[in-house]
């Protein structure tokens, strides 16, 4: 696949490759902050407001546009989990192709999969609103402005008001600030990733499936790391993402694990679990979520 893309690529570059006044290309290729291709990325070619094509990047990174006319033209490049690329006044000449080159795009801090169960010791109508600092990209069922209304069952089942059946709310949202890892936290090998969350879940008050829930989620992104560097969020989260809900909970449980892969490991005090942990008692609220960090670790080096 690479060696067929980059003929094409050469063939498109070249002076003698000649084209028709409304067959001139714009290509290029996007890259992740590893300089890795990012296949499936969204491109959109758009003039005077108007989308022209729209079309994604192959499984080496590159994308090629067909047919455009001579003239200006903007290039919009976006991929989930990764801020967007917008190139303006992107100039194509007659009878010529245009390369813009690579585009490296830089991820977005996105929390992930924060999902919120409801345990009420008997059936009740909930409401649950969330005044988040950032933006909402993604819910189920879809978050109205209002908050989530739902029927809640003491096993944990919601009914909405579709009368469809839910085990969980789940939202994502782009922060307006990446939660920090502080001075606290735990340096784990990636082979035992599983086996201390395992733990660590179990002591902060999570019952066995949104325990098994919450590792299924998350071992794929963490196990072949060399070592994690994990802290769960506390107060900053909960400043982050504040949750109302009617009628109040007896017990609320979140958990926000923040974590950063590392090359080697760094000395940190161990984070205290027990300070976090709550015994579920009444009508429980239980989240959990996480959310990989892209800052700087100011822990000395073992």
């Amino acid at each position: 696949m690479m060696i067929k893309t980059f003929f094409l690529y050469v063939i498109l570059l070249s002076p003698f490759h000649f084209i028709g006044q409304d067959e001139c290309r714009i290509f290029g290729r996007v890259l992740n902050s590893n300089n890795q291709p990012l296949d499936y990325a969204d491109i959109v070619i758009s003039q005077d407001d108007s989308v022209i094509q729209s079309l994604k990047t192959d499984l080496d990174g590159y994308f090629y546009s067909e047919n455009l006319a001579a003239g200006n033209y903007t290039v919009s490049i976006h991929s989930i989990g990764y801020m967007g690329s917008i190139l303006t006044d992107q100039k194509v000449l007659p009878h010529r192709n245009l390369d813009i080159g690579t585009i490296q795009l830089s991820p977005e801090a996105v929390l992930l999969k924060p999902i919120i169960y409801l345990y009420p010791e008997e059936e009740t109508v909930v409401n649950v609103k969330l005044d988040y600092k950032g933006d909402i990209i993604y819910s189920y069922p879809a978050y109205p402005k209002e908050g989530w209304c739902v029927t809640a069952h003491p096993d944990g089942t919601l009914l909405g008001s579709n009368d469809l059946e839910y085990y969980g709310l789940f939202w994502e949202g782009i922060p307006d600030q990446s939660l920090t890892i502080g001075e606290e936290g735990f340096v784990v090998s990636g082979d035992q990733t599983v086996s201390f969350l395992e733990n660590a879940l179990a002591e902060l008050g999570l019952n066995r499936r949104e325990a098994m829930e919450f590792i299924i989620f998350w071992q794929p992104k963490m196990e072949n790391n060399l070592y994690n560097l994990i802290h769960f969020s506390t107060d900053e989260y909960q400043d982050l993402a504040h949750l109302e809900v009617t009628p109040q909970p007896e017990t609320i449980i979140r958990v926000m694990m923040v974590y950063q892969p590392l090359n080697h490991p760094i000395d940190i005090v161990p984070q205290d679990l027990s300070k976090m942990r709550k015994e579920r008692k009444g009508f429980t609220l239980v989240e959990w979520g996480g959310t990989k960090s892209d800052r700087q670790i100011s822990a000395n080096n073992r």
